[in-house]
């Protein structure tokens, strides 16, 4: 089994997650270390909430080493038919 990075110890990821999850508007999240990057996936309802809104509520709850610095943000916008 592969031992977590440094920064991997240093950083709690469900907690960045759970925050996510916690926020009005969002469906789904997931969060992951690449390369030293900390990347999310989040899914919203409907315009409910931007990329940059999404940061700026990392950024002030949780601190600048809890904020993804990539981000994809999906909504559940119906598929045409």
């Amino acid at each position: 089994m592969p031992q977590p990075t440094t920064l991997q110890r240093r950083i709690d990821l469900k907690r960045t997650e759970g925050y996510l999850l916690s926020l009005a508007g969002v469906r789904d999240a997931s969060v992951w270390l690449t390369d030293g990057e900390l990347h999310a996936y989040v899914e919203v309802e409907d315009g409910a909430l931007s990329e940059g809104q999404i940061r700026r509520h990392c950024r002030e709850d949780l601190g600048p080493q809890y904020t993804p610095t990539a981000m994809t943000l999906a909504s559940n916008r119906p598929m045409a038919a």
